[in-house]
């Protein structure tokens, strides 16, 4: 049985994968970031108020205190080093939060069109269907292995019978 999966779920799974990606690499703390809204971004930044944050990024996140020790002063100021990993977790935020956008727009323009592909395999054997479906005028049919074919029926639009026919 195909049951959706919960894009919520996957996005929140997804967007910690990419947190702890940025976490762990030199790069994140070394690079200064090119994007163009960075020295927007910084404005609003006080590294002040991130104190309990930090701290609890470096007590979850060993690694993070190990380059930081590593690198600080040495190779990047405190400042920099902090700004640099908060940036990047912003932008992932921001493009998870336009992905989840995304797909919850898809969702509910499938739910309202109910054009899916998902199927519930039981219902389907334990009636004995064979289940057409139309799609850009062909007919499309999925036999009882679930193997979806193109039967090659092709519907006239005008008179609603298949080429075929005639």
């Amino acid at each position: 049985m195909h049951k959706r999966s919960k894009p919520s779920l996957f996005i929140s799974c997804n967007l910690d994968a990419q947190v702890h990606a940025v976490q762990c690499d030199l790069n994140t703390y070394l690079e200064e970031p090119k994007e163009e809204d960075l020295e927007e971004w910084k404005l609003g930044f006080v590294l002040e108020e991130k104190g309990k944050e930090i701290e609890d990024l470096i007590r979850e996140n060993p690694v993070i205190e190990e380059i930081y020790e590593n690198i600080v002063p040495t190779r990047v100021d405190k400042e920099s080093f902090w700004i640099r990993y908060f940036y990047r977790v912003h932008k992932l935020k921001q493009a998870e939060e336009a992905r989840a956008k995304l797909v919850k727009r898809v969702i509910s323009r499938g739910e309202e069109e109910d054009l899916s592909w998902d199927f519930d395999d039981d219902d389907d054997e334990e009636n004995g269907e064979n289940n057409n479906i139309s799609n850009n005028n062909n007919v499309v049919s999925r036999n009882q292995d679930n193997v979806v074919e193109n039967v090659g029926v092709k519907l006239d639009e005008k008179r609603g019978d298949s080429e075929e026919s005639r």
